[in-house]
């Protein structure tokens, strides 16, 4: 089977065969989020990646949660793209474009909103553990892009809008600046400890266990594009950086 440091390589190739693409990372930049002229470029970075992989690609595919009225998960998740072989869910890829890579996609906000993308990871668990899945991903990664460099953006930055009746901050706005300055410095440190905390929890729909048991059969991997590196985090290991694998991204 196709593992996750096979999935990484490949992915860096990918992006490197769609350098002009992605005109030489500027697609990475906050100035292509309308119009989803990224994510639209993207879709060739995965065509490629489901052929150096050997893999069947299939995009927007549903990924049913269990009941509703008892997890409070929502129906379903519509994941990216799914990544298979012989009808075996191997990958599932979830994009996070610059405006969507922020804190409030992976933490609890508050009991009155849900926004936190980490619950879909828990659902396939429980879907898993109920055999309510013929099959259940190897691997669950999130590729978040988060430049290392100064990027203003044109679009919301929802960590530092109020929420909910009490009008609470996740970020003061006091910070939007400090973010602006640097989006990976500030973000992919803060993102991966709460997805730390999110594995470590005992948890009541797992009989008193933590994800952070179930990652040797479905892992939470981080892949993180900077615009000129590609780093990778693994659940596995508790998201430590020390033990992270960083690549150059070389535009051609």
């Amino acid at each position: 089977m196709v593992d996750i440091d096979k999935f990484f390589a490949k992915l860096k190739e990918s992006i490197e065969a769609h350098s002009a693409d992605l005109e030489k990372g500027k697609l990475f930049g906050p100035e292509y989020l309308a119009e989803k002229v990224f994510s639209q470029s993207f879709q060739k970075v995965a065509k490629t990646l489901e052929k150096k992989l050997d893999l069947k690609m299939n995009t927007e595919v549903t990924n049913s949660m269990p009941d509703p009225p008892k997890y409070n998960l929502g129906h379903r998740q519509v994941v990216d793209y799914v990544f298979s072989k012989e009808n075996k869910d191997i990958f599932f890829l979830e994009l996070e474009t610059l405006d969507r890579a922020q804190l409030y996609l992976f933490c609890d906000i508050s009991n009155e909103i849900d926004e936190n993308k980490l619950w879909y990871y828990l659902g396939t668990i429980i879907q898993k553990c109920a055999g309510a899945r013929e099959h259940t991903p190897r691997y669950f990664v999130w590729l978040l892009i988060l430049l290392d460099r100064k990027a203003e953006y044109p679009t919301n930055l929802w960590d530092i809008k109020r929420w909910g009746e009490e009008k609470e901050y996740i970020l003061h706005p006091s910070l939007k600046n400090l973010i602006f300055e640097n989006p990976y410095r500030f973000y992919d440190h803060l993102i991966k400890t709460s997805a730390r905390l999110f594995l470590e929890e005992k948890r009541e729909e797992l009989r008193g266990r933590c994800l952070g048991d179930y990652q040797a059969d479905c892992e939470l991997v981080f892949l993180t594009c900077t615009g000129d590196r590609l780093i990778m985090s693994r659940g596995k290991d508790q998201f430590n950086q020390e033990k992270e694998r960083s690549v150059a991204i070389e535009c051609k």
